[in-house]
Protein backbone atom coordinates (compact mmCIF):
# COMPACT_ATOMS: atom_id res chain seq x y z
CA UNK A 1 0.00 0.00 0.00
CA UNK A 2 1.24 3.22 -1.38
CA UNK A 3 1.96 6.16 1.69
CA UNK A 4 -1.35 8.15 1.54
CA UNK A 5 -1.59 11.82 1.24
CA UNK A 6 -3.27 14.39 3.69
CA UNK A 7 -4.36 17.76 3.23
CA UNK A 8 -4.60 19.47 6.77
CA UNK A 9 -6.58 22.46 7.49
CA UNK A 10 -5.97 23.84 10.64
CA UNK A 11 -7.51 27.61 12.09
CA UNK A 12 -6.77 30.99 11.59
CA UNK A 13 -7.48 31.69 14.94
CA UNK A 14 -5.46 28.53 17.19
CA UNK A 15 -6.73 27.88 20.70
CA UNK A 16 -3.93 28.73 22.91
CA UNK A 17 -5.98 28.70 26.41
CA UNK A 18 -6.33 25.02 25.72
CA UNK A 19 -3.37 23.75 23.98
CA UNK A 20 0.24 23.87 25.07
CA UNK A 21 1.94 24.10 21.17
CA UNK A 22 1.54 26.73 18.89
CA UNK A 23 0.39 25.72 15.24
CA UNK A 24 4.00 26.00 13.70
CA UNK A 25 4.91 22.85 16.22
CA UNK A 26 1.57 20.77 15.36
CA UNK A 27 2.40 21.36 11.82
CA UNK A 28 5.90 19.34 12.05
CA UNK A 29 5.05 17.21 14.51
CA UNK A 30 2.15 15.75 11.37
CA UNK A 31 4.86 16.37 9.04
CA UNK A 32 6.60 14.02 10.95
CA UNK A 33 4.35 10.87 10.39
CA UNK A 34 5.85 8.01 9.42
CA UNK A 35 3.12 6.61 7.42
CA UNK A 36 1.90 9.73 5.30
CA UNK A 37 2.87 12.66 3.25
CA UNK A 38 1.26 15.52 5.26
CA UNK A 39 0.20 18.98 3.27
CA UNK A 40 -1.33 22.14 4.41
CA UNK A 41 -3.63 25.15 3.60
CA UNK A 42 -0.82 26.99 2.58
CA UNK A 43 1.26 24.33 0.73
CA UNK A 44 -1.06 23.61 -1.92
CA UNK A 45 -4.63 25.48 -4.42
CA UNK A 46 -6.07 22.12 -4.87
CA UNK A 47 -4.10 19.40 -3.29
CA UNK A 48 -4.71 15.58 -4.42
CA UNK A 49 -5.49 13.60 -1.23
CA UNK A 50 -7.06 10.71 -0.23
CA UNK A 51 -7.80 12.42 3.12
CA UNK A 52 -9.04 15.59 4.58
CA UNK A 53 -7.98 16.07 8.33
CA UNK A 54 -9.87 19.19 9.69
CA UNK A 55 -8.57 20.94 13.30
CA UNK A 56 -11.60 23.33 14.20
CA UNK A 57 -11.10 26.64 15.54
CA UNK A 58 -12.03 29.17 17.77
CA UNK A 59 -15.08 30.68 16.68
CA UNK A 60 -15.30 29.12 13.29
CA UNK A 61 -18.30 28.72 11.18
CA UNK A 62 -17.84 24.49 10.77
CA UNK A 63 -20.58 24.33 7.48
CA UNK A 64 -18.58 27.27 5.79
CA UNK A 65 -15.28 25.43 6.03
CA UNK A 66 -16.85 22.00 5.26
CA UNK A 67 -18.16 23.67 2.76
CA UNK A 68 -14.53 25.42 1.38
CA UNK A 69 -12.97 21.99 2.27
CA UNK A 70 -15.19 19.62 -0.10
CA UNK A 71 -14.81 22.39 -2.85
CA UNK A 72 -10.88 22.18 -2.65
CA UNK A 73 -10.68 18.51 -2.32
CA UNK A 74 -14.01 16.64 -4.40
CA UNK A 75 -15.28 13.75 -3.25
CA UNK A 76 -12.41 13.25 -0.23
CA UNK A 77 -13.45 12.75 2.83
CA UNK A 78 -13.20 14.94 5.89
CA UNK A 79 -12.12 13.64 9.60
CA UNK A 80 -12.81 16.50 11.59
CA UNK A 81 -9.89 16.54 14.63
CA UNK A 82 -10.74 18.13 17.68
CA UNK A 83 -7.68 18.53 20.09
CA UNK A 84 -9.51 20.18 23.13
CA UNK A 85 -12.37 18.85 25.19
CA UNK A 86 -15.02 20.08 22.83
CA UNK A 87 -17.30 22.47 25.12
CA UNK A 88 -17.31 24.77 22.84
CA UNK A 89 -18.04 22.59 19.85
CA UNK A 90 -21.80 21.18 18.90
CA UNK A 91 -20.36 17.94 18.96
CA UNK A 92 -23.49 15.95 19.57
CA UNK A 93 -25.90 15.99 17.26
CA UNK A 94 -24.86 18.35 14.47
CA UNK A 95 -21.35 17.72 13.46
CA UNK A 96 -21.09 14.12 12.49
CA UNK A 97 -23.55 13.48 10.21
CA UNK A 98 -21.71 16.43 8.31
CA UNK A 99 -18.07 14.38 8.14
CA UNK A 100 -17.02 10.99 7.47
CA UNK A 101 -15.15 10.78 11.21
CA UNK A 102 -14.73 12.65 14.08
CA UNK A 103 -12.02 12.21 16.59
CA UNK A 104 -12.29 14.00 19.95
CA UNK A 105 -9.79 13.90 22.71
CA UNK A 106 -12.35 13.10 25.36
CA UNK A 107 -14.11 10.01 25.69
CA UNK A 108 -17.22 11.27 27.10
CA UNK A 109 -17.84 13.31 24.36
CA UNK A 110 -17.40 10.29 21.84
CA UNK A 111 -19.55 8.60 24.50
CA UNK A 112 -22.31 11.47 24.37
CA UNK A 113 -22.54 11.85 20.66
CA UNK A 114 -24.69 8.06 20.12
CA UNK A 115 -22.86 8.25 16.38
CA UNK A 116 -21.13 5.42 15.00
CA UNK A 117 -18.00 7.44 13.06
CA UNK A 118 -17.26 9.70 16.36
CA UNK A 119 -14.41 7.93 17.82
CA UNK A 120 -11.95 8.94 21.03
CA UNK A 121 -8.91 9.61 20.24
CA UNK A 122 -6.38 10.90 23.07
CA UNK A 123 -4.62 13.65 23.34
CA UNK A 124 -0.93 13.88 23.02
CA UNK A 125 2.08 15.97 22.76
CA UNK A 126 4.64 17.97 20.45
CA UNK A 127 7.87 16.88 20.37
CA UNK A 128 10.28 19.91 21.51
CA UNK A 129 13.01 20.38 20.02
CA UNK A 130 15.43 22.73 22.03
CA UNK A 131 13.17 23.49 24.89
CA UNK A 132 13.05 21.00 27.47
CA UNK A 133 16.77 19.98 26.90
CA UNK A 134 17.89 23.18 28.76
CA UNK A 135 20.38 22.66 31.97
CA UNK A 136 19.26 25.73 33.34
CA UNK A 137 18.81 24.90 37.11
CA UNK A 138 15.09 25.25 38.42
CA UNK A 139 13.75 28.32 39.83
CA UNK A 140 11.07 26.68 41.85
CA UNK A 141 11.28 23.44 43.84
CA UNK A 142 7.33 22.86 43.17
CA UNK A 143 5.27 24.48 40.88
CA UNK A 144 1.67 23.94 41.20
CA UNK A 145 -0.38 24.66 37.95
CA UNK A 146 -3.80 25.26 39.19
CA UNK A 147 -5.55 25.72 35.90
CA UNK A 148 -9.02 26.84 36.08
CA UNK A 149 -9.49 24.84 39.32
CA UNK A 150 -11.50 26.87 42.25
CA UNK A 151 -9.46 28.17 45.51
CA UNK A 152 -8.08 25.76 47.63
CA UNK A 153 -5.77 26.97 50.04
CA UNK A 154 -6.35 24.08 52.32
CA UNK A 155 -4.35 21.91 49.81
CA UNK A 156 -1.77 24.68 49.33
CA UNK A 157 -1.23 24.47 53.34
CA UNK A 158 -1.00 20.80 52.86
CA UNK A 159 1.64 21.08 50.37
CA UNK A 160 3.71 22.96 51.93
CA UNK A 161 3.65 20.94 55.02
CA UNK A 162 4.39 17.85 53.49
CA UNK A 163 7.50 19.50 51.42
CA UNK A 164 11.13 18.33 53.07
CA UNK A 165 13.12 20.58 54.70
CA UNK A 166 14.69 22.55 52.70
CA UNK A 167 12.22 23.00 49.51
CA UNK A 168 9.91 25.74 50.26
CA UNK A 169 10.43 27.47 46.88
CA UNK A 170 6.47 27.10 45.59
CA UNK A 171 4.64 28.41 42.77
CA UNK A 172 0.74 28.92 41.67
CA UNK A 173 -0.45 30.12 38.97
CA UNK A 174 -2.45 33.22 38.92
CA UNK A 175 -6.44 33.51 39.60
CA UNK A 176 -6.22 30.18 40.98
CA UNK A 177 -5.45 31.25 45.02
CA UNK A 178 -7.02 34.38 47.18
CA UNK A 179 -3.81 37.02 47.48
CA UNK A 180 -3.82 36.09 51.53
CA UNK A 181 -3.34 32.47 50.57
CA UNK A 182 0.18 33.22 49.43
CA UNK A 183 1.40 34.97 52.43
CA UNK A 184 4.84 33.41 54.00
CA UNK A 185 6.18 29.86 53.16
CA UNK A 186 8.37 31.20 49.74
CA UNK A 187 5.20 31.28 47.67
CA UNK A 188 5.71 33.05 44.48
CA UNK A 189 2.29 33.84 42.49
CA UNK A 190 3.05 33.46 38.28
CA UNK A 191 1.57 36.25 37.16
CA UNK A 192 3.40 36.61 33.94
CA UNK A 193 1.58 35.09 30.38
CA UNK A 194 -1.58 34.59 31.95
CA UNK A 195 -2.66 31.37 32.34
CA UNK A 196 -3.58 29.61 29.27
CA UNK A 197 -1.91 26.11 28.47
CA UNK A 198 0.94 27.47 27.00
CA UNK A 199 1.94 29.71 29.44
CA UNK A 200 1.42 26.92 32.23
CA UNK A 201 3.83 24.62 30.40
CA UNK A 202 6.25 27.49 30.67
CA UNK A 203 5.95 27.50 34.11
CA UNK A 204 6.14 24.05 34.54
CA UNK A 205 9.46 24.10 33.07
CA UNK A 206 10.52 26.07 35.77
CA UNK A 207 10.30 23.58 38.29
CA UNK A 208 11.94 20.12 39.78
CA UNK A 209 8.38 18.72 39.98
CA UNK A 210 4.86 19.92 38.56
CA UNK A 211 1.79 19.11 41.04
CA UNK A 212 -1.31 19.20 38.53
CA UNK A 213 -4.95 20.48 40.02
CA UNK A 214 -6.80 20.12 36.39
CA UNK A 215 -9.75 22.19 35.75
CA UNK A 216 -13.33 20.70 35.87
CA UNK A 217 -14.21 19.23 33.23
CA UNK A 218 -16.10 21.44 30.48
CA UNK A 219 -18.35 18.97 28.35
CA UNK A 220 -21.90 18.52 29.75
CA UNK A 221 -20.97 14.80 29.15
CA UNK A 222 -18.61 14.49 31.57
CA UNK A 223 -21.16 15.53 34.30
CA UNK A 224 -23.93 13.12 32.54
CA UNK A 225 -21.22 9.61 32.21
CA UNK A 226 -20.18 10.47 36.12
CA UNK A 227 -18.47 6.52 35.38
CA UNK A 228 -15.82 7.74 33.24
CA UNK A 229 -14.11 10.90 33.71
CA UNK A 230 -12.47 13.08 31.00
CA UNK A 231 -9.51 12.12 29.69
CA UNK A 232 -6.21 13.49 30.15
CA UNK A 233 -5.67 16.64 28.61
CA UNK A 234 -2.76 17.71 26.09
CA UNK A 235 -0.54 19.68 28.74
CA UNK A 236 -0.17 16.09 30.55
CA UNK A 237 1.77 15.23 27.83
CA UNK A 238 3.27 18.48 27.38
CA UNK A 239 4.87 18.39 30.63
CA UNK A 240 6.03 15.45 30.41
CA UNK A 241 7.40 15.50 26.86
CA UNK A 242 9.45 18.58 28.63
CA UNK A 243 11.34 16.36 31.00
CA UNK A 244 9.26 17.57 34.07
CA UNK A 245 7.97 14.81 36.69
CA UNK A 246 4.23 14.92 37.54
CA UNK A 247 1.84 14.65 40.57
CA UNK A 248 -1.79 14.79 39.79
CA UNK A 249 -5.07 13.27 40.91
CA UNK A 250 -6.14 9.71 39.45
CA UNK A 251 -9.29 11.46 38.22
CA UNK A 252 -8.75 9.85 34.82
CA UNK A 253 -8.46 5.78 34.30
CA UNK A 254 -6.88 6.29 31.04
CA UNK A 255 -4.30 8.05 32.56
CA UNK A 256 -3.13 4.91 33.71
CA UNK A 257 -3.28 3.90 29.64
CA UNK A 258 -0.53 6.37 29.29
CA UNK A 259 1.87 6.03 31.83
CA UNK A 260 2.68 3.82 34.28
CA UNK A 261 1.88 4.83 37.93
CA UNK A 262 4.87 5.37 39.99
CA UNK A 263 7.70 4.66 37.35
CA UNK A 264 6.35 7.49 34.35
CA UNK A 265 4.02 9.86 36.56
CA UNK A 266 2.86 9.99 40.54
CA UNK A 267 -0.38 9.84 41.09
CA UNK A 268 -3.03 9.62 44.27
CA UNK A 269 -6.20 9.23 45.12
CA UNK A 270 -5.60 10.30 49.05
CA UNK A 271 -4.05 12.61 50.98
CA UNK A 272 -1.13 10.29 51.99
CA UNK A 273 -0.40 9.56 48.47
CA UNK A 274 -0.19 12.99 47.51
CA UNK A 275 2.19 13.84 50.16
CA UNK A 276 4.19 10.64 49.62
CA UNK A 277 4.78 11.53 45.99
CA UNK A 278 5.53 14.91 46.25
CA UNK A 279 7.99 14.27 48.87
CA UNK A 280 10.00 11.54 47.14
CA UNK A 281 9.94 12.98 43.72
CA UNK A 282 11.55 16.14 45.88
CA UNK A 283 14.13 14.35 47.77
CA UNK A 284 15.19 11.79 45.54
CA UNK A 285 17.15 13.46 42.70
CA UNK A 286 18.17 10.48 41.35
CA UNK A 287 14.22 8.95 40.97
CA UNK A 288 13.01 12.10 40.09
CA UNK A 289 15.06 12.27 37.23
CA UNK A 290 13.84 8.53 36.15
CA UNK A 291 10.79 9.24 36.19
CA UNK A 292 11.03 12.18 34.37
CA UNK A 293 13.38 10.61 32.04
CA UNK A 294 10.91 7.60 31.46
CA UNK A 295 7.82 9.66 31.10
CA UNK A 296 9.90 11.59 28.46
CA UNK A 297 10.72 8.46 26.64
CA UNK A 298 7.17 6.90 26.76
CA UNK A 299 5.74 10.16 24.97
CA UNK A 300 7.94 10.48 22.45
CA UNK A 301 7.32 6.38 21.64
CA UNK A 302 4.04 6.37 21.69
CA UNK A 303 2.16 9.98 22.43
CA UNK A 304 3.30 12.36 20.16
CA UNK A 305 0.33 13.88 17.26
CA UNK A 306 2.38 12.17 14.70
CA UNK A 307 1.21 8.92 16.25
CA UNK A 308 -2.05 10.28 16.41
CA UNK A 309 -2.28 10.64 12.95
CA UNK A 310 -1.13 7.47 12.18
CA UNK A 311 -4.10 5.79 14.45
CA UNK A 312 -6.26 8.47 12.36
CA UNK A 313 -5.21 6.60 9.29
CA UNK A 314 -5.80 3.20 10.15
CA UNK A 315 -8.92 3.85 11.42
CA UNK A 316 -9.98 5.73 7.65
CA UNK A 317 -8.34 1.93 5.98
CA UNK A 318 -5.25 3.92 4.99
CA UNK A 319 -2.58 2.23 6.09
CA UNK A 320 -2.52 -1.63 7.53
Amino acid sequence: MSRPRVFCALPERWRTATLPFTPDAFRAELRACPTADVVFDADDGRPAADLVVWVPGEDEDPYATLGRLHARCPGVPVAAWLLDDPAWFDVTYALPPAVASLYTNDANAALACHAPNVRHLPAAACQLVAPGDSTTPPAFDAAFLLDGAPSDASLLAFALASLPEGARRVAVTPGALAPGDLSGGGITRLADGGSGQTALLRHARRARVVVRVASSPRHPANTLHRLLPASPDALTFAIAEAGVPQVTPLRFPSLLDAFARGTEIACFSTAAEFADGLRRLLVDEGGRAAVAAAARARVRREHLYRHRLAEILRAEGLTG
